[in-house]
């Protein structure tokens, strides 16, 4: 994947084994991956998951800093620029992974609510999205995330 900002390159063996094991988890947990750019080496990777009246989502531009977001449903959404999040953690890819996996589910007490302006950093300019090959989850893992978050 490209980093944010360079040209170079980020293979899979950069990883290290706690982001590759979070990144399964976001897979496992029924999110939808649209790869931009490619998906042999894309400019981006923003992952997705639909709630009725929010889309948790992670925006992947390198593994060094990566952005978590809650986004209200209002109206239309771009998910390659969201113009609002009710919560938004922007860090090294274990730290915006796990906070985002240990989001509460939407309808919890604590759940976020406020909507605030959304970071730059989930915006995907139009140039570096296409192609976009979108991999949604299996139908066994699509649920997966409102089973586990409603328990």
């Amino acid at each position: 994947m490209a980093s944010a900002g360079s040209d170079a390159q980020i293979t899979e063996d950069e990883l290290s084994p706690l982001v590759r094991r979070l990144l399964v988890d976001v897979v496992n947990d029924g999110f939808t991956l649209r790869y931009c750019g490619g998906v042999v080496e894309p400019s981006a990777i923003v992952c997705t998951y639909d709630w009725d009246d929010y889309v948790d989502m992670v925006t992947l531009r390198g593994f060094q800093h990566v952005t978590a977001a809650r986004v209200p449903k209002r109206e239309k959404i771009d998910l390659f620029a969201p113009e609002q999040v009710v919560w938004v953690y922007q860090g090294r890819a274990d730290r915006a992974l796990l906070a985002l996996l240990n989001l509460v589910h939407p309808d919890h007490p604590d759940a976020p609510r406020t909507a605030v302006p959304a970071p730059r950093s989930l915006h995907v300019p139009p140039v570096e999205q296409r192609p976009v090959t979108v991999r949604p989850p299996s139908w066994r893992k699509a649920g997966v995330r409102a089973a586990r978050l409603a328990s």
